[in-house]
């Protein structure tokens, strides 16, 4: 692989140009069935698992460069694209997909596109983030997502199946119509509270319990620079109701991705305070879990909590690295850390997922960005790589298949898992299998799901002169 570059993508940046994009003047709509620079995702899959090839794939596509007026979220039918229903040579193989073996037509990742399934489409505010979803009753699931467009939006809609509904008042096809403004104290006096570019959401099970963090301060009054103070808001994913009470302050440092413990809600950040937990009996509390003692970094970016909480694993950045940290009293007054393991990563160190093995001990996935690099066939440095805490190492490291891996999103299969990973570079889905969680070495590429937008935004890349003459 070619050395990486300084320059390289940095999708929560906080950064005034990008903040400062505006749409089109002119009403440009995303092409259907396409995914545009994929930043949320979550799999629904009512309990107990039924079938393995059960569920729906929800997918938020931010508009990152604001080409088009809006971003969406689209709903794929997994079960629609398998190979027992749709034609060969264009369907999702069954879990778990043999690597080694070809379609009729020879080509091992046939689907360029969101395959001939059962899709749904709804408008988002762009730049949405990072999404979390609860099973509510009858398998229907509430879905949240945050945007950092204009008024930094929290939408809120139901889905049954892959079918979406938009929850804001008088909103048909539009999710942003109706959402809850995280900003709407901007234009009093004080300016405060608010959420500017709101950026991840999680749930708890099953009390629907949510936090949304922020990457940026509050300025007050707004627009002046001064009093910055970064916010963060509860509320109930099952009532979504935000007042002046729901926000939490934080200080000045701003949070960046959250995972819900039946306790604390753990959030990311920066600057001495890269791991903070908000009490959530009592939300004022906030502590700091100072693994900057043990670990020098700038910043840090996903986390993901184990399911006994006895392990939270975090991805940090300059050095990338994921910090697997052990976890005592994580339901008490006084939770304490101690790191177990730092294990270095490719560039861009992004999102993490976590799972238990069967046999115990826990499976910990992350996406790395890499840089915008291309080696001599014209792969990229964005990589997946599959941790074994028991192992305490990488067992397999997967890159070169798609353009700055990032969102994720796992379908348990037991004793295995099929993983979704969006491919911000590029929109599209790259989708992974692990026949079983205790061989997590076993991880293989079996299908990518959509259009590559490559073209799209840099017609000048290799292969695209034949589309743009």
């Amino acid at each position: 692989m070619s050395s990486a570059r300084a320059t390289r993508w940095s999708l929560p940046a906080l950064c005034a140009a990008l903040l400062a994009c505006q749409p089109p003047a002119a009403d440009r709509a995303m092409p259907p069935k396409q995914l545009y620079f994929p930043s949320g995702m979550f799999f629904a899959q009512p309990e107990p698992i039924s079938a393995p090839r059960s569920g729906a794939l929800f997918v938020a596509s931010s508009n990152f460069d604001r080409r088009y007026d809006d971003g969406r979220m689209t709903g794929i039918d997994i079960s629609a694209l398998s190979c027992s229903v749709a034609p060969a040579g264009s369907c999702l193989p069954d879990f778990p997909a043999n690597v080694m073996s070809r379609y009729p037509d020879g080509n091992d990742f046939p689907l360029e596109s969101l395959g001939d399934g059962a899709i749904d489409e709804k408008v988002l505010a762009s730049l949405a983030g990072e999404m979390d979803g609860i099973e509510t009753t009858g398998g229907v699931f509430r879905l949240l997502v945050p945007s950092r467009a204009e008024n930094s939006l929290l939408q809120v809609m139901d889905a049954t199946g892959h079918r979406i509904t938009c929850r804001g008042e008088g909103a048909t096809d539009d999710c942003s119509v109706g959402a809850i403004p995280l900003e709407a104290n901007r234009t009093t006096t004080s300016g405060v509270p608010r959420v500017p570019a709101p950026f991840s959401v999680s749930i708890s099970r099953p009390d629907g319990d949510a936090f949304v963090t922020s990457l940026q301060f509050a300025d007050s009054p707004a627009a002046t620079g001064q009093n910055p103070a970064v916010f963060t808001v509860k509320l109930n994913a099952l009532n979504p109701q935000v007042t002046d009470d729901s926000f939490i302050n934080l200080g000045n440092i701003r949070s960046q991705s959250v995972a819900m413990g039946s306790r604390y809600a753990f959030m990311t950040g920066a600057q001495g305070l890269a791991l903070r937990l908000i009490d959530r009996q009592s939300a004022k509390r906030v502590i700091n879990a100072a693994i900057e003692l043990d670990f020098n970094l700038l910043e840090t970016r996903g986390l993901a909590l184990a399911g006994d909480q006895s392990e939270v694993f975090v991805a940090a950045r300059s050095p990338d690295a994921l910090l697997q940290l052990h976890v005592r009293g994580a339901a008490t007054d006084t939770p304490s850390f101690s790191l177990a393991h730092a294990e270095l990563l490719p560039l861009g160190a992004s999102q993490v997922r976590v799972m238990d093995k069967p046999s115990g001990g826990h499976v910990a996935f992350v996406t790395s960005l890499g840089s915008q690099s291309f080696d001599a066939v014209g792969q990229t440095q964005g990589s997946l790589v599959v941790y074994d805490d028991e192992a305490a190492q990488q067992v397999a490291i997967l890159d070169g298949f798609g353009l700055q891996p990032y969102g994720l999103a796992l379908q348990p299969i037991p004793p295995g898992v099929r993983l979704y990973v969006g491919l911000f570079g590029e929109g599209r889905i790259a989708v992974v299998d692990i026949p079983d969680l205790d061989r997590p070495e076993d991880a293989r590429l079996v299908a990518r799901l959509g259009t590559s937008h490559v073209c799209v935004t840099n017609p000048s890349s290799r292969g695209c002169a034949a589309l743009n003459p």
